[in-house]
């Protein structure tokens, strides 16, 4: 066992109305990574408080928390309520005892308002003590999940509910992975994938543009130039690239352009060609539709030619 002052933690707090310690409730949740040899004790105060470390780690973000054993009704102090993120209460609905206890704890988590309130029992039952009808109403009016562990659904039950779609240990890791960590750290963002339809509709504007430039270099539709001329123009379209050499060089080099981007700078390189004229436009025209051409996976048979 280790042992630490430190406690900026971020905490679900785990409290037992029944015969079972906290440590065997989060047993159950945890399942196989529980370790109990791999706790520690966390200082508030003058209060000293069991630990156990689970690390959160989800398609978006990684989180280091902690299941902090709470045995006494004790307000601590509030830094130890600031580091309470969820409280997860797991009561014996059976028994008219722990039911009585339960509710003499509600004063309590109220000052810690945590954001994440989980009531957990095996299984309410209509014959129980706390039965579950009035656990139903209780957690509306307290702002609590109700969880069973063991849920008896029926076919009905299924049918009217249009909103369940997991239930007992699975729900609750649902609930504290869904949760924004004070300290989590959030993973590269997964680069967007447009639906296919999109990219579709996206590659027809490029064809368009594309039959628009080679319309425009088609030699029966030009003028004959001077090669002082021709090359006169060429510089001032280079020079006019130079401008945006960055996307341009982005697009060359296929990095990954978030897809937004990438239609943005076509929209902005397309309104930029739009003001130019004669050959200076044929010639700018060319060079942005080969760019994104290309950075689309697009066919290179049907640019063959315009890059010469």
């Amino acid at each position: 066992m280790a042992e630490s002052n430190q406690s900026e933690i971020q905490a679900i707090g785990v409290i037992s109305c029944s015969n079972l310690l906290p440590s065997k409730i989060i047993e159950k949740i945890v399942g196989t990574s529980y370790e109990p040899c791999n706790h520690v004790e966390k200082n508030f105060g003058n209060h000293s408080f069991t630990c156990y470390p689970w690390h959160i780690s989800t398609k978006y973000y990684e989180a280091d928390v902690h299941f902090i054993e709470i045995l006494d009704r004790d307000l601590i102090s509030a830094q130890f309520a600031d580091s309470i993120q969820a409280i997860i209460i797991y009561l014996d609905n059976n028994d008219q005892l722990y039911c009585q206890k339960f509710h003499a704890w509600k004063p309590f988590i109220d000052e810690y308002d945590p954001d994440i309130r989980l009531l957990v029992v095996e299984k309410a039952i209509n014959d129980s003590f706390f039965d579950r009808t009035t656990c139903m109403k209780w957690c509306i009016n307290n702002e609590f999940e109700l969880i069973e562990l063991d849920a008896e659904i029926d076919s009905e039950d299924e049918y009217e509910n249009d909103f369940v779609d997991s239930d007992g240990i699975k729900r609750i890791m649902q609930a504290l992975s869904a949760h924004t960590w004070p300290m989590m750290e959030m993973n590269e963002t997964p680069q967007y994938k447009p639906s296919p339809k999109f990219e579709n509709l996206l590659k027809k504007e490029f064809q368009n543009s594309l039959a628009a430039t080679v319309s425009l270099s088609n030699p029966d539709n030009e003028q004959e130039l001077s090669s002082d001329n021709d090359t006169s123009t060429r510089q001032r379209v280079d020079s006019i690239i130079e401008e945006n050499k960055e996307i341009f060089e982005s697009l060359s080099e296929n990095q990954d352009l978030e897809f937004e981007d990438l239609f943005s700078k076509f929209k902005d390189l397309k309104k930029k060609a739009e003001t130019l004229s004669g050959e200076e436009r044929r010639l700018y025209a060319e060079k942005i539709t080969i760019a994104f051409w290309r950075s689309l996976g697009g066919s290179a048979d049907e640019i063959a030619g315009l890059d010469d």
